[in-house]
């Protein structure tokens, strides 16, 4: 019966959930609501607390701001991550014969990431896809490393063992962590090579660039999309909007955008135009930087011609656009605070003299 009420409660947690703001009563409730309800509830009714904190997850995924929740979380979550591998490697240190064994397990990193690769474009990925895919795959999962720790409490395996597991997992981390930030840079290397995997035809897009686009904005969503409607209003239907996400083209279409799915960082959207001249100006406005620097490599590429304008979070990351070649680079909040500023000074008349004599 307990377990029924959870499930019961639902609306409940919803409703709760939708008003408990964006601050640290958020972080609270999903906490409170996994351990102190989910968990708890289990725990007293002799299930795995694990699985009623699973459960209450799955309960609220539904919900409108599930993604707010799961990312104000995953910092407690990366914490608490880190005092599991502290933990186990408080346990002991790996023999000189499991060391060789480690060996073994690094030396395969190469072969999984080469057989996802395989597996993924045997699925019809485009081979950039799965390329990309592949490297965030090659690390060992801590999964497993959960999975050796609970075998071990239960018996089953030598401390050693879990020890051996764990530097093998940590090692293809600090393995991954220069392979993903050089990923764009591999891939278009190897594009010519891996390009004979792909099962795709060349014009899966569906669509082209026309004369009449002579600005691109690159990420459609809340500051691409305040960029887009503004480039319209002062010039006219002269703007085009490339989202990668299907969904949000799809609404944007209703709105009368005109905006079409591509993926700046991937070089075979870029092939697919024989010219890009037309174009003048192309506004990066994604929501990662380092997918905006790639863009900006790839504007200069096959757009030399074109005026670059590019937005950021922070002061050093507009430093980094400006050296990497971009003509405007703004930070997005100070822009925000700016803007709001001059509307509130041009607001009913209001002039900045008069609040200075004032």
């Amino acid at each position: 019966p307990a377990v029924l009420i959870v499930i019961v409660c639902r609306p409940v947690f919803g409703w709760l959930m939708s008003r408990v703001g964006h601050g640290e009563l958020l972080v609270l409730f999903g906490v409170a609501l996994s351990l102190g309800v989910g968990a708890g509830v289990f725990d007293q009714v002799g299930l795995k607390p694990e699985l009623g904190a699973l459960v209450v997850g799955v309960l609220l995924s539904s919900h409108d701001r599930a993604s707010e929740l799961s990312h104000r979380l995953l910092d407690l979550k990366d914490l608490l991550l880190v005092g599991f591998f502290l933990s186990i490697g408080l346990g002991g240190f790996p023999s000189i014969g499991s060391l060789g064994l480690v060996l073994v397990f690094v030396a395969l990193l190469p072969l999984k990431a080469g057989l996802f690769f395989l597996l993924f474009t045997r699925f019809r990925l485009r081979p950039r896809a799965a390329f990309h895919a592949s490297t965030n795959l090659t690390t060992y999962s801590e999964f497993g490393l959960i999975v050796a720790a609970a075998a071990a409490a239960d018996g089953h395996l030598g401390s050693d063992w879990v020890a051996t597991i764990a530097v093998a997992v940590a090692t293809s981390f600090v393995l991954a962590s220069p392979l993903a930030g050089a990923r764009f840079r591999l891939y278009a290397r190897l594009a010519g090579a891996l390009g004979r995997f792909d099962r795709q035809p060349s014009t899966a897009s569906g669509f082209s660039i026309t004369d009449t686009a002579h600005v691109l904005v690159f990420g459609m969503g809340r500051t691409g999309t305040g960029a887009y409607d503004e480039i319209v209003r002062r010039l006219g239907a002269v703007a085009l909007g490339i989202e990668r996400d299907r969904d949000v083209v799809a609404t944007h279409g209703m709105h009368g955008r005109n905006v079409v799915v591509g993926d700046a960082l991937d070089r075979d959207f870029w092939d697919r135009f024989p010219s890009l001249d037309h174009v003048d100006l192309i506004v990066v406005a994604t929501d990662n930087h380092r997918s905006n620097l790639e863009c900006v490599a790839r504007s200069q590429e096959f757009a030399p011609q074109a005026r670059i304008a590019a937005i950021a979070t922070h002061r050093d990351e507009v430093a980094e656009l400006v050296e990497a070649g971009v003509d405007v680079a703004r930070d997005l909040y100070e822009e925000a605070g700016q803007g709001l500023a001059d509307d509130a000074l041009g607001w009913d008349g209001t002039r900045a003299e008069d609040i200075s004599e004032g």
